[in-house]
């Protein structure tokens, strides 16, 4: 990768990640019912009001996960692809991403990454690299 940077020059790297990113996604209610927990009596819970309905103390609850589980097969993927599509909307196009099996960007003046909830900038120009960190920080706030 450090191929691209010409002798002399000061490689300035920048980074952020996305806080507690598997709780911050959240799913769509179309497939919050594949994710499921066991049910459980609503007065074990503590539960005895529920949506403006008052619920009898045996009343069976089935709670259903509305952020991305961690333990989906799929997880990290999903994580990874949500925050790398809100980067490209934010106008860090695919030409400036290092990726698997694609040809390396040049680093001058800038380049990224994205590895699940973390985004890294690297490049010559230091300003453009903080520059691009936070609006691609900005824009995943703001998501």
């Amino acid at each position: 990768m450090l191929r691209n940077k010409k002798a002399g020059q000061t490689l300035h790297v920048s980074h952020f990640d996305i806080e507690n990113a598997f709780y911050t996604f959240q799913l769509p209610e179309t497939l919050r019912q594949f994710f499921g927990c066991p049910s459980a009596r609503a007065s074990d819970l503590g539960i005895s009001y529920l949506s403006g309905v008052n619920l009898p103390a045996g009343a069976r609850l089935h709670p259903r996960l509305r952020v991305l589980p961690m333990g989906f097969s799929h997880a990290l993927w999903v994580c990874q692809e949500v925050h790398r599509k809100i980067l490209i909307k934010a106008g860090m196009p695919d030409s400036h991403m290092v990726c698997h099996r694609q040809a390396t960007p040049s680093l001058d003046p800038w380049a990224y990454t994205v590895y699940v909830d973390n985004a890294i900038f690297f490049g010559t120009d230091m300003r453009e690299v903080r520059e691009r960190m936070e609006r691609a920080r900005a824009a995943v706030e703001a998501a």
